[in-house]
């Protein structure tokens, strides 16, 4: 009974903490707007912003404190499924789904949907084909699957460095996003963003392990999609009376901007389409679509960030349930992203028609705001540019546009990055500027939250290591994550490679390696010890080779003139990475299905059966 009451105990406090981080999060930011009417300087606006994220981060974490091993690895079996579903949420929408994907709809490129929905449809695959499984196989990480699954350390050492590597690139890959979205709307150097941002992330999971992870995670979903869909649904409600921005954007916004572009097609004007470049890929050919769709699929069936929070729940068959709502909290954020480009598109076409230059402080300021401020997701490019320039002062937009304050704008005269119209698209629409803040601290908490997860998967190192008494556990797997968590902000720090590339290896890694062993593991009787190691030794040298190929070698970089065979026909607009990814995926499975035929030995029948017998409960 005791057990119960702390169990109970732990729901009710969990949940109430998630109403009153909505409520306290609605109410910190009506209070900026109130200040901001009252005439306080943006700047101090930012500063409390900034430290209001790093409160709600580091009393999360520091109030999961925990002793236990169970507790800090596993939350004790005892987290309720609707705060775990925040946090699998967030894991779906990372920072760079939610900074880049407004503006490929706004520049209407193949293959935003195949972005949006892939990782949804990835999500769904590992709820009915993975994650129950791996519950019931009484694994506590998922790479001690694969001990439990072949009784060896080989095909578990294997597992565990591929787990481990696609942890560590997600986390460097986040930690260079996280630096620069605060340079974006912060304002802050990323000398002293990336260690503050480490030292947050370590604050968040250290002390309380997959609860702390959790309870932040979830703070920070809370915080996302308050901060990304306010605006929409103001901008829903003031433009077509109806509160939903999903619906709204198409008989509302939509209908605007097809006729406006009519109208410019006939007086051969270009669209604003054309004026904004794209952060995340395009993908041109139904090929490429599906190609991109299946990447993200198999990426997020069996994503490190998603495998590690699972075991959270007190019994097997509430993972499904969670996953669903975790489906269902996601879809309610992303399905609104076309409609902030659209919004955006609008309201750039509304302010831009009869603006001439001098008019900008007035009427379209945020194009100086953020004339100076550099893509999140790019290689350093400005954010907007006028007249082929980066301005932040009207006198920098006067000698831009040849030296006339009357010159009249259009749509020819704007650049973009489509970072912009996450970070921006309150100041383009023209709300107060504590939209624009809340917006900032959103994206920036989807970042730390997919580099916590990250983080936390490092302990999964230990699955290895023989048996010990839990304070030593403990005090390793923290071990673990504090090297990996210093190591990767010494990189982002010293050596910054393209975020974007990074984040993508990390997921190829998923897609290309975990998810084959995994689903292989769980629904192929003939998959034995040898098969297995055959097939993630296979899919490890492809995606080896690839990226020493991308390194070292040709470029990959498609219509360079370089590319190698590796790259898969009809997908060439992709990422390298992703076609590693799918290359590796097939190698992996091929040559693990080959072994499973020409070697047959005895798998775990047993651990098989009790997986799937529907009711089956898992060992003690």
């Amino acid at each position: 009974m005791l057990v119960r009451g702390n169990i109970d105990h732990a729901r009710s406090g969990a949940n109430r903490s998630s109403f009153f981080a909505v409520g306290g999060m609605a109410a910190f930011f009506l209070v900026l707007m109130i200040f901001e009417q009252a005439g306080m300087p943006d700047r101090y606006g930012y500063v409390l912003t900034g430290l209001f994220l790093i409160l709600i981060f580091a009393v999360a974490g520091i109030g999961a404190r925990t002793a236990a091993f169970d507790e800090w690895q596993i939350c004790g079996r005892s987290t309720p499924a609707s705060v775990l579903a925040m946090s699998l949420a967030v894991a779906l929408v990372p920072g760079f789904t939610i900074v880049g994907l407004p503006g490929n709809f706004f520049a209407k490129t193949g293959g935003s949907v195949a972005i949006l929905l892939g990782p949804l449809c990835g999500m769904a695959i590992a709820a009915f084909l993975v994650v129950p499984f791996l519950r019931k196989s009484a694994a506590v990480t998922a790479p001690q699957f694969f001990r439990l699954r072949y009784a060896g350390n080989t095909a578990t050492f294997i597992a565990m460095a591929l787990f481990a590597g696609s942890s560590f690139l997600m986390l460097w890959g986040q930690l260079q996003i996280i630096a620069s979205l605060n340079a974006a709307v912060f304002g802050l150097a990323s000398g002293v963003v990336i260690p503050l941002a480490a030292l947050l992330i370590a604050i968040s999971v250290l002390p309380g392990g997959l609860n702390g992870l959790i309870r932040t995670n979830s703070l920070a979903f809370v915080l996302l999609a308050t901060a990304f869909l306010a605006p929409l649904l103001w901008l829903s409600l003031i433009t077509t009376g109806i509160p939903l921005p999903q619906i709204a954007h198409g008989p509302g916004a939509l209908a605007e901007i097809v006729e406006l572009e009519k109208q410019l097609a006939g007086v051969g004007l270009p669209q604003l389409s054309l004026a904004m470049t794209p952060a995340l890929p395009i993908a041109a050919s139904g090929a490429a679509i599906i190609g991109l769709t299946l990447f993200f699929a198999l990426s997020f069936a069996c994503f490190p960030s998603v495998l590690g929070q699972t075991g959270a729940t007190r019994q097997v068959k509430s993972t499904r349930p969670a996953i669903a709502v975790a489906l269902l909290f996601a879809a309610v954020v992303i399905t609104a992203i076309p409609a902030a480009a659209s919004f955006a598109k609008l309201a750039i076409y509304n302010g831009i028609f009869g603006l001439t230059v001098g008019e900008i402080p007035v009427s379209a300021d945020w194009i100086l705001q953020f004339g100076t401020k550099l893509s999140p997701l790019g290689a350093g490019e400005p954010l907007v540019t006028l007249c082929g320039r980066a301005v932040a002062s009207l006198e920098q937009a006067i000698a831009a546009c040849g030296g006339n304050p009357d010159y009249a704008l259009g749509p020819a005269d704007l650049t973009m990055r489509g970072e912009v119209i996450a970070l921006a698209l309150p100041e383009i629409a023209r709300l107060p500027s504590a939209f624009t803040m809340a917006a900032g601290a959103g994206l920036v908490a989807a970042a730390l939250a997919s580099a916590n997860s990250a983080a936390f998967c490092l302990s999964s190192m230990l699955v290895t290591r023989a048996p010990v008494s839990g304070m030593n556990r403990l005090f390793m797997a923290r071990l673990c994550i504090i090297v990996g968590i210093a190591f990767a902000a010494w990189l982002a720090q010293y050596h910054p490679g393209n975020s974007l590339d990074l984040i993508f290896w990390s997921l190829a890694i998923g897609a290309g390696a975990l998810a084959p062993a995994f689903l292989l593991g769980i629904w192929s009787d003939r998959m034995h010890a040898i098969a297995a190691i055959g097939g993630m030794a296979a899919s490890t040298a492809v995606l080896a080779t690839a990226a020493a190929l991308a390194i070292f070698g040709p470029d990959l970089i498609a219509v360079s003139g370089d590319e190698y065979p590796i790259l898969i026909p009809g997908l060439q607009e992709l990422p390298a990475a992703m076609h590693a990814g799918l290359w590796a995926a097939f190698a992996g499975t091929i040559t693990a299905a080959l072994l499973a035929w020409l070697l047959p030995r005895k798998a775990n029948a047993e651990l098989l059966e009790r997986l799937r017998v529907p009711d089956a409960p898992p060992p003690g």
